[in-house]
């Protein structure tokens, strides 16, 4: 919702806003166009983040009202407590690049290591494959020479019993 307040529009969402107390009788009490000691609010904006304000005391009373709003303190101390926390978010954003990056250094490392690793699993398996084949053709060799040697045992046991 959008407060106008005198020439120049206002955007903050009550429904955000968290009241306070109302300030106290006498030096420093803020009034409103209706005469009303306005409360101390704090905004709960994506674009004000807890940042405090007078706001009118009244502003769910359907017949309205006058809309006061002023921050606390000064615009250059908001304006400091929004560098500040953009300066801090700056902060944390660079510590969380800079782990990012730590992180993707160490993985790339540890995805070398075990595509070494397999490189030389798959290396040992192709020499197993060939040594299994070796043994395979020895394998036929030797059937084929039982086999020659069981046929000419045959024929020589044919041959000596005529």
């Amino acid at each position: 919702m959008s407060r106008r307040v005198g020439r120049r529009n206002i955007g903050r969402n009550f429904a955000d806003s968290r009241s306070t107390n109302i300030k106290s009788e006498g030096a420093g009490v803020v009034i409103c166009r209706c005469k009303v000691p306005a409360l101390v609010q704090t905004s709960g904006t994506e674009l004000n983040p807890d940042i405090q304000f007078y706001g009118f005391p009244n502003w769910m009373d359907p017949k309205g009202g006058c809309n006061f709003f002023r921050w606390v303190g000064s615009s250059s101390d908001i304006s400091k407590a929004r560098n500040n926390e953009v300066d801090g978010m700056m902060m944390k954003l660079e510590e969380s690049l800079r782990l990012a990056e730590s992180k993707a250094v160490i993985k790339k490392k540890d995805n070398k290591l075990r595509e070494e690793e397999l490189c030389n699993w798959m290396k040992i398996e192709k020499d197993r494959i060939v040594e299994a084949q070796n043994l395979y053709h020895e394998i036929r060799v030797i059937r084929y020479m039982l086999s020659f040697f069981l046929v000419l045992n045959i024929l020589l046991v044919v041959v000596l019993w005529m």
